[in-house]
């Protein structure tokens, strides 16, 4: 018996030994951890910055450009209508003029409890062929749009449609990505025209 109990504090002996050199390990391990992380943390620090400086940079580049695009692709409708209007006649063959009228349509709304038909009174400014000019256009169904129609037909491109009335027009998006604000539809050399 005398000899389990020697060996049993031998090696309990041994463990605590064993645990305290495995303690030890442990925390040289995370000093060299937190040795190298700061280390790390500086080596990367001064690229980080660097980076930051860049790209808040580059956002006020963006913003800036974006101020100057919006005030250079900003025109006043009706001089611009006529000129949209008169590049068409030269180039369809056909008189086209530059109208603003209101336009009587009906909006589908989603309501809680489903979607309402709402009729609603916008004001449009769009080039049409002379024949199609009108000071109101007024649709008499939710599937009868009258601009839509002509659009879609090819008789003319709708450059804006609002609920107020607006003295000036700017013909592009600038969110993401720079898109143009007025779909041309058949008219594409009017686009190549305008951002020339």
């Amino acid at each position: 018996m005398e000899k389990i109990i020697e060996k049993f504090n031998k090696i309990t002996e041994n463990l605590k030994n064993i645990n305290e050199i495995k303690n030890n390990i442990l925390k040289k391990q995370n000093d060299e951890i937190e040795n190298n992380k700061k280390s790390i943390n500086k080596k990367y620090e001064n690229i980080i910055k660097e980076k930051e400086a860049e790209e808040k940079d580059k956002k006020n580049k963006i913003i800036n450009l974006k101020k100057k695009l919006n005030i250079y692709s900003t025109f006043d409708k009706k001089e611009l209508g006529n000129i949209i209007s008169d590049l068409m006649t030269t180039i369809e063959g056909k008189k086209y003029v530059y109208v603003k009228s209101k336009h009587n349509t009906y909006e589908r709304e989603c309501t809680v409890f489903g979607s309402e038909l709402f009729k609603v009174e916008k004001y449009v400014d769009l080039i049409v062929e002379k024949k199609d000019a009108s000071n109101y256009y007024y649709d008499s169904g939710e599937f009868d749009n009258k601009i839509i129609k002509l659009m879609n037909n090819s008789k003319g491109i709708l450059l804006e449609s609002n609920d107020f009335e607006n003295k000036n027009i700017t013909l592009y998006n600038f969110t993401n990505n720079i898109s143009s604000k007025i779909d041309y539809k058949n008219f594409d050399y009017v686009k190549e025209f305008l951002d020339i």
